[in-house]
Parts: C-alpha cells; structure tokens; sequence
C-alpha cells in the first residue's frame, strides 16, 4: 500500500499561524468529546452534514468518523492551512476556511442524499486557495511503500491537480464512503476565492514568491510586498 504525505509548502514566514493552530486544536478537541459519547448523540447529530440539519452545513468539518480520519485531515490541514494563514492574516484565513467549508458542503448537498463527516472538504478548499496563490511552488512530500520509505518534492499545481482528477474519477464511479463532490467542490472554491483576494489586493505576495496562477491567467502582474520575510528554507 502507498501513502503520500505532504509536509511542508515552499513559502516565506510572514507571522506565526496562531489562528490555524487553533482551529487544528479545536477539531482535536471536539473529536475526543464527541466520538463514543452518547449523552452528546444529539448534538452529534445536529453537525452531521445532511439536508436536514442546517447546522451541519459548517459543524461537520469538526466531527470525524475515526482516529486515522482526523489524524491525515489534520496533517493536511497543517501543511496548506499554515501557508493560507501566514500569506493572509489570523483574522482572515478562519473566514476563508468555513466560506471553503460552506462551499464544499453546498456541493456534496446538491449532488448526494448520503450524510458526511469531515473537514477534508474545506481543507481542498485551503489547497484551492494555494493554488491559486502558489501554484509553481513545491512542496514537500514523504512516501511510504510496504517497508520502503523516502522522500520528493513536487510543484503545487501538479499535486493540486493530480487530487483533482482522483476526485473526479472517485465521483463518477460513486462515492461509496468518501464525499468526492465534497473535495471538488471544496477546491474550485478555495481556488475561486484565492484569485479574488488576488485581483482585488486583499493578499499580496513578496516579491520572492513564483508567479500565481490569477497572473498565469490574466497576464497581469501583480504588486508585490517588498518587506523583508523570514524564509521557511532554502530556495
């Protein structure tokens, strides 16, 4: 069996990312509260992700079915949601994760009767706002294949679409237990949200990062923040 790990994104430290260490904590926190505790069954419930209960609309990004489920949701959330929170703010990138959220949500309702747990929607919405932002940067990946274990980096864009088309592939062959139309639905609106912040300068980038993928697409440069930034690793 292969697992594919990424682990950090080539980027420049701006400012700590409190606000996604938090919300990491927080779904931790909320996952032992609520896996096995029945007095809470009808709270549970309420956050489930299905057409009747408004509240699971952003609730189930902090419900999960097991351990293994939290645990690679949370590693995924750490490395993009850290790069998300250090290029915007801490006030900002929780706004952006439940919009991410809401977005992946709508999809899955629109497209399946079958209720979802999980914050893997909104954290390919996080991946689509990367994207967006830092599609030519590489990020780091570890691998594991039976007994052999190593290492490579690949460019953001290629992982971002290599998901994508596995999403895709997923949703036409049915979902099973896995909310694809959640992901795809997730992402395109990270990705939508990332080149809005982008042409309106809600985000600027430095002048040390590649070229986005608004730039790509449009042919106009953007400006640029010039301040001096902390480098996460060499280049």
């Amino acid at each position: 069996m292969l697992f594919l790990i990424p682990t950090d994104v080539e980027t420049l430290e701006r400012h700590r990312p409190w606000a996604n260490y938090v919300l990491i904590g927080l779904t931790v926190v909320v996952f032992f509260l609520t896996i096995g505790a029945t007095e809470a069954s009808s709270l549970v419930d309420a956050l489930i992700l299905q057409r009747s209960h408004t509240a699971g609309i952003i609730g189930h990004v902090f419900l999960h079915a097991n351990l293994g489920h939290l645990v690679g949701n949370m590693i995924f959330l750490w490395t993009f949601g850290n790069v998300i929170c250090r290029t915007t703010s801490n006030a900002l990138y929780p706004v952006l994760y439940f919009v991410c959220a809401f977005g992946a949500a709508a999809t899955h309702l629109l497209t399946s009767r079958s209720p979802a747990v999980g914050a893997s929607g909104a954290i390919n919405g996080i991946v689509g706002i990367a994207l967006a932002m830092f599609p030519m940067n590489r990020v780091d990946m570890r691998y594991l294949v039976m007994t052999t274990a190593g290492t490579f980096q690949i460019r953001l864009w290629l992982l971002a679409s290599i998901w994508f088309i596995l999403d895709l592939w997923g949703a036409s062959r049915g979902s099973g237990n896995v909310a694809y139309s959640a992901h795809i639905g997730g992402l395109l609106t990270g990705m939508v949200l990332g080149l809005f912040l982008l042409a309106t300068g809600k985000v600027q980038l430095s002048i040390y990062d590649h070229k986005s993928l608004y730039e790509m697409l449009t042919g106009r440069e953007l400006e640029r923040l010039t301040d001096e930034f902390e480098p996460d690793e060499e280049t």
